[in-house]
């Protein structure tokens, strides 16, 4: 039995890939290392999703994982990039010591 329509699972992947972007550029300072963890979080995450709408672990679920790596690593990408750009003219508002 599926839970979500299509619209509704395309929603749910952008959302969760966006808002686990945001939290792991707000707490870490690396922005490749961020960026990484949050594109392997959010394709567990997806996995889990998938596991819970369809009730069993889909046969293909490794390419699922591996394709969804790579989207959530390009959004993540591009959710840290104000946070960059942030930091950078923190650090260079702030007076040397």
């Amino acid at each position: 039995m599926k839970f979500f329509s299509d619209f509704q699972n395309i929603l749910l992947i952008v959302g969760i890939t966006i808002l686990i972007s945001l939290a792991f550029h707000y707490w870490r300072d690396a922005y490749l290392y961020a960026s990484v963890f949050a594109a392997l979080a959010c394709s567990f995450i997806y996995q889990l999703i998938s596991y819970i709408d369809l009730g069993y672990l889909d046969p293909l679920f490794l390419v699922s994982l591996i394709t969804g790596t790579f989207f959530a690593l390009a959004v993540a990408l591009i959710v840290g990039i104000p946070f960059v750009v942030y930091r950078k003219r923190r650090a260079r508002q702030q007076p040397a010591t």
